[in-house]
C-alpha cells in the first residue's frame, strides 16, 4: 500500500522552513508592494490618458470655435448675391453663458448664424446699389461733355457716398452686436477667454483694413469730383476725338491725364488691401489648422 499523505509531506515543511527565512518575507513584502505599485500607475495611467484626450478634445473645440469665427470674418468681406436669396429673421435667440467648450461652439454657431446673416444680407443689398450705378461709367465722355452729364454724374457719386457710409455703418454695428453676444457668452467660461482675445485681435486689423478701404475710396471720389469740376469750367473747350477727350490748353490735359492716373493707381491700392486681407485670414486659417494636428 502506498503512504498517506500525513506519511509525506514535504510542501507544508518546505512552507515553514520559506515563512521563518527573512529574505523570503522581505521577498514576498517586495512582489506585494510591486503589485500595488503597478495596480495604482494603471489607474494613474488611466486617469492621465483620460485627461489628455479631455484636454485634446478642449482644444480642438476651442480651435473650431476661432475659425468659425475667421470664417465668417472672410465671408462678411466679400458679400455675395445668395447672401439676398432668404430675409434673415429680425429675431435673437437667448443664450445662457456656455458652460464647457461644447456649449461655447454651439452657441457661437448660432450667434454668427443670426448676426452674420442679417449683416450678409444688407451687405449684398449694398454691393447691388453700388452695382446698379454703374461706377465705371463716370469719367465717360457723355457725363464730362455736358451739363446734364456732369449733373448726373455728380447725383451717382453723392449715392455712392451715402451707400459707403451706410456700409461703414452696417459693419459697424454687425461687429458691436457680435462682440456683446459673444462676451456675454464666454464671459465665465476660462477656455472662451483666448477664443474672445482671437476675435478682438481679427477685429482691430479688419477695422484698419476698412479704415484703409474707406480712405481710399473718399480720395478716389476726390480725383473724380475734380475731374468734374475741370470739365465744368472747361465746357465748350473740349472734344471728343477717337474716344479721347483733347482739351483746347496742354496744361488742361496735363491735369486731367494726371488725375486719371491717380485714380488707377488708387484702384491698384484698393486691390493690394484686399489681397493681403486675404492672406491675412488665410494665415490664420492656417494657423488654427496647425493647432489641431498638435
Amino acid at each position: 500500500m502506498l503512504p498517506g499523505w500525513g506519511g509525506f509531506s514535504p510542501t507544508p515543511s518546505m512552507w515553514r522552513a520559506w515563512r521563518s527565512n527573512a529574505v523570503f518575507k522581505r521577498m514576498l513584502l517586495a512582489l506585494v508592494v510591486l503589485i500595488m505599485v503597478l495596480w495604482v500607475c494603471s489607474l494613474v495611467s488611466d486617469d492621465v490618458t483620460q485627461s489628455l484626450r479631455e484636454q485634446q478634445r478642449e482644444r480642438g473645440l476651442a480651435a473650431d470655435s476661432r475659425e468659425l469665427l475667421v470664417r465668417e470674418q472672410q465671408r462678411l468681406n466679400v458679400p455675395d448675391a445668395d447672401s439676398l436669396a432668404t430675409r434673415p429673421s429680425a429675431a435673437n435667440t437667448r443664450l445662457a453663458p456656455a458652460r464647457n467648450a461644447k456649449e461655447l461652439l454651439s452657441g457661437m454657431r448660432v450667434i454668427v448664424d443670426e448676426v452674420g446673416g442679417r449683416s450678409r444680407y444688407r451687405q449684398a443689398e449694398v454691393e447691388a446699389r453700388i452695382a446698379a450705378l454703374h461706377l465705371q461709367d463716370l469719367l465717360l465722355p457723355e457725363h464730362l461733355l455736358s451739363e446734364q452729364g456732369l449733373r448726373s454724374g455728380r447725383a451717382v457719386i453723392r449715392r455712392y457716398i451715402t451707400l459707403l457710409n451706410y456700409s461703414l455703418a452696417i459693419n459697424r454695428t454687425s461687429q458691436a452686436e457680435l462682440e456683446q453676444r459673444l462676451r456675454a457668452l464666454a464671459a465665465e467660461l476660462p477656455e472662451g477667454r483666448p477664443v474672445i482675445a482671437s476675435h478682438d485681435r481679427n477685429a482691430a486689423r479688419g477695422l484698419e483694413e476698412d479704415n484703409a478701404l474707406l480712405n481710399n475710396q473718399r480720395v478716389a471720389i476726390g480725383k473724380i469730383e475734380r475731374i468734374y469740376a475741370l470739365a465744368e469750367a472747361r465746357l465748350g473747350q473740349v472734344q471728343l476725338r477717337d474716344n479721347a477727350l483733347i482739351f483746347e490748353r496742354q496744361s488742361d490735359a496735363n491735369e486731367y491725364n494726371r488725375l486719371v492716373r491717380d485714380i488707377q493707381a488708387l484702384a491698384e491700392q484698393r486691390s493690394a488691401i484686399y489681397r493681403y486681407r486675404q492672406a491675412r485670414v488665410q494665415a490664420e486659417l492656417d494657423e488654427i489648422s496647425k493647432l489641431k494636428r498638435r
